[in-house]
């Protein structure tokens, strides 16, 4: 049996005794983790302030990241040029000697 609409929405209203918050769900789940969160201030916290040791192995991660990212750009504009040659009209047909050109 399908409810309809109003229906629905005045039996979930009968069933919720208080209004629905995310913010005040998720203050409840980090309360319960992390007890120091509700009587400190989250940003005064000493433990989350970037030292240079913790900035430095960032700085490191995110040029990983980054140089992977690069390479996969590349090899994504190779795949889509070679593509390209393919099923061009007509094809790009590349010679041994620009190949050597390209090289040097």
């Amino acid at each position: 049996m399908a409810l309809s609409p109003i229906s629905a929405l005045a039996a979930l209203s009968s069933l919720q005794s208080q209004p629905l918050s995310i913010i005040r769900l998720s203050e409840s789940i980090s309360s319960s983790t992390n007890p120091t969160t509700t009587t400190q201030n989250p940003n005064a916290r000493t433990s989350d302030l970037p030292t240079p040791t913790s900035l430095a192995a960032d700085l490191t991660h995110y040029r990983d990241l980054f140089s992977k990212l690069r390479f996969s750009y590349l090899e994504q504009v190779t795949k889509e040029k070679f593509l390209r040659a393919i099923v061009g009209d007509p094809p790009l047909i590349v010679e041994h000697s620009e190949n050597v050109e390209f090289e040097k």
